[in-house]
């Protein structure tokens, strides 16, 4: 798993991000995301974001890939679960969850984020 410390700078990086992808500078994004799965190789963030641009960019099974790689690095990680959920359907009409500010709170939306007593985090649909 990646360190805490590194929590900023992957904040960081899917804050850049979606500004990329928001101003449809698809390749700086792939770009950006690509560096990033180097220098954090056991991090979400990374493939999640590439997932999101590559969405954008009309590659849907790679996108997939690189969201269920994201799931597999860490289940916990709210922004990949609503990922899979709303490009992972034949009619995916929500937006991307870049980081963990997209996610919708406990209580407000389709999903919760549970911990057991072993600090292990997962999603639940309701």
């Amino acid at each position: 798993m990646y360190w805490e410390a590194d929590k900023a700078q992957l904040d960081e990086l899917c804050q850049e991000v979606h500004r990329l992808v928001t101003n449809r500078e698809y390749e700086k994004a792939k770009a950006l995301a690509e560096q990033a799965m180097a220098a954090y190789p056991n991090a979400p963030q990374p493939h999640n974001l590439l997932g999101i641009v590559l969405e954008k960019m009309q590659c849907h099974a790679l996108a997939m890939r690189h969201f269920r790689a994201a799931y597999a690095l860490d289940p916990g990680y709210g922004p990949v679960g609503k990922s899979l959920d709303t490009f992972g359907t034949f009619r995916s009409g929500g937006k991307p969850n870049f980081g963990d500010e997209d996610c919708e709170h406990e209580g407000k939306g389709r999903h919760w984020q549970a911990c057991e007593a072993s600090s292990t985090g997962h999603m639940t649909r309701r």
